[in-house]
């Protein structure tokens, strides 16, 4: 169970993505091109593991905490999704509303970022280790 779990997907997925700042988007379209250039594979990433993991056959011990990393792999994708869509569309350039939803949206990576190491660390006190640091 263990191996294949951590064949199915990194603990990087966990990784807490920041917006461009309105000031840097603002002074460079180039700014914010780089970000979507950077993460527009990232939901797609989430998903893939997401699907992955549901495939995997959970021990009784953890089939809720399964589900919940599932569904947390997915939550984070919804919100990276967007994060793509308000850069592309160019909210950057109204400085008040893209700074609020850069806000809000960084705070909802960083609660999934938190909630996913949650997760693997209720896995780890169950005896079961699902993610390799990176290097192992």
């Amino acid at each position: 169970y263990e191996r294949q779990m951590q064949q199915s997907w990194t603990a990087a997925s966990a990784s807490e993505l920041s917006l461009p700042g309105p000031a840097n988007a603002a002074d460079s379209r180039a700014v914010a091109q780089s970000f979507v250039t950077n993460v527009r594979t990232f939901p797609l990433l989430l998903r893939n593991e997401a699907t992955r993991l549901s495939g995997v056959r959970a021990p009784t011990a953890v089939v809720g905490l399964q589900a919940k990393l599932v569904s947390e792999l997915r939550a984070y994708a919804d919100d990276v999704d967007l994060a793509l869509e308000i850069v592309r569309n160019g909210a950057w350039h109204d400085k008040p509303v893209y700074a609020s939803k850069r806000k809000e949206l960084e705070a909802r990576f960083r609660r999934h970022s938190k909630a996913i190491i949650a997760i693997v660390t209720s896995f780890q006190t169950r005896g079961y280790v699902i993610a390799l640091k990176s290097g192992d």
